[in-house]
């Protein structure tokens, strides 16, 4: 038997192994480790050989995906489209709720200035992508936001529209100033709007006075309150520095917020407060010598019921456009109001006016020789019309927009929330029931 077998004969058995065997046995043992050896070497020469095969292969098709976005469709893109896929990632707050947080538009501007060249160079030079800028500021924010305005104006490469949201309490001048003070003399800022809540509007004002703001047009304050009790009228701020200032809009209880050097250059005004004084109204209309466009909505109908047609009347020879949203009654503006220029005149009823008669305009409308052109929208306003065409002493272009009773003209204010319709019209019910429920609780809210 040759000695390989009697090797393998032992080694299948559980005997002792022959003596004559071993010899043999330790040198294939020896040969053995000599082989492992070399095979070990070799594994490793065919495995850093299929590494850098591997490595090839994935470097030739990285290369291949990339010769082939050559011919891509979005390397074609023009940049207005560009810039509007690039304003989709900004966030809204007519989009989300809660509002974007200060976070998130650090997010934002990462990602806008990240990118790949071409598409940063659109979205710096754009007028899109950082023309907005909503800021939701909590009390331990304020240093960032700061700091996150600084970049956005750096990068606003044409008009900036800002809004400045505060839920909460705060030190204006203390948290707020700063931010306030990077506005100063910055000539980009087209849009201001001031969303505060019980009362602290004069103080933002005050703070914002000092500040130099040479290209501002427009500013809207919007006041929440979770009060409901008659504050007194703080007295009147310093003039805002803002010589392009042409469009204000107040939403706050405090009308008298806007010094009357700023109403003076006014063309555009719009009023909404639950304001005790009505005299506050005429006040206010008296300063806007260059008003061409005014909307008033009155909330509180004691305000309404205290109104004289007696009263001093308001001149406002340049005035084109009047805009009244009535909650209960009509109130006896049109009978105080000289607008001799008058071309557009609307009327908007709330759902719940059921009380407003679109009749008593009918005398104002017939000794206005300039006017053009007449709208009325609102709910259950159709069975007036027949009435008020045939008052009507000379024809003049009509148009009624019936609304549904499931939508809705007003600005709710509920504690520290608010659901507001930046549109004309907003849906606020679901059904009879909700609507039954919305009507009887008009009275209990306050701007």
């Amino acid at each position: 038997m040759d000695i390989s077998d009697v090797i393998q004969t032992a080694i299948n058995s559980n005997q002792e192994p022959p003596e004559y065997i071993l010899p043999s046995t330790r040198n294939q043992i020896e040969h053995n480790k000599t082989t492992i050896h070399k095979l070990k070497i070799d594994i490793n020469n065919l495995m850093t050989q299929y590494k850098d095969k591997k490595n090839q292969l994935e470097r030739t098709e990285e290369e291949n995906f990339n010769l082939n976005s050559l011919f891509a469709p979005y390397r074609k893109l023009p940049p207005e489209i560009i810039a509007k896929i690039l304003c989709n990632t900004i966030p809204s707050s007519l989009d989300t709720w809660p509002s974007p947080s200060i976070d998130d538009w650090f997010k934002t501007y990462k990602n806008l200035t990240q990118i790949n060249q071409k598409w940063s160079k659109v979205a710096t030079t754009s007028p899109e992508t950082f023309s907005e800028l909503d800021l939701d500021i909590k009390p331990s924010e304020s240093e960032k936001a700061t700091k996150l305005l600084k970049l956005w104006i750096t990068k606003t490469q044409y008009k900036l529209h800002l809004t400045i949201r505060i839920g909460h309490p705060l030190k204006v001048r203390l948290l707020i100033g700063p931010l306030y003070d990077t506005l100063n003399n910055c000539t980009k800022l087209h849009t201001l709007t001031l969303d505060t809540i019980n009362f602290h509007v004069n103080s933002h004002i005050s703070t914002l006075s000092d500040t130099n703001l040479p290209s501002l047009q427009k500013l809207t304050i919007r006041e929440h309150s979770t009060e409901f009790e008659l504050h007194p009228i703080i007295s009147t701020n310093a003039p805002l520095k803002a010589p392009k200032l042409q469009d204000i809009h107040l939403q706050v209880f405090n009308l008298k917020a806007i010094h009357k050097d700023n109403l003076s250059k006014v063309q555009r005004l719009t009023l909404s407060s639950n304001n005790f004084r009505p005299n506050t109204y005429f006040e206010i209309l008296r300063e806007c010598l260059q008003l061409t466009h005014c909307t008033i909505d009155m909330r509180n109908e004691m305000v309404i019921a205290q109104m004289s047609k007696k009263s001093k009347s308001v001149q406002l020879l340049k005035l084109e456009h009047l805009t009244i949203t009535t909650h209960k009654e009509l109130p006896p503006l049109l009978d105080i109001i000289h607008s001799p220029n008058l071309r557009v005149l609307e009327i908007k009823v709330a759902i719940h006016a059921l009380s407003a008669k679109i009749e008593s305009i009918i005398p104002f409308i017939n000794k206005m020789e300039s006017l053009e052109q007449i709208i009325i929208s609102g709910h259950a306003i159709l069975d007036s019309r027949n009435d008020f065409e045939l008052g009507l002493k000379k024809k003049t272009n009509t148009h009624w927009e019936e609304t549904s009773n499931r939508e809705t003209h007003r600005i709710t204010y509920c504690g520290d929330s608010e659901t507001e319709t930046n549109s004309e019209y907003y849906e606020g019910a679901s059904g009879p029931e909700e609507i039954e429920e919305e009507e009887e609780n008009d009275d209990d809210y306050i701007l």
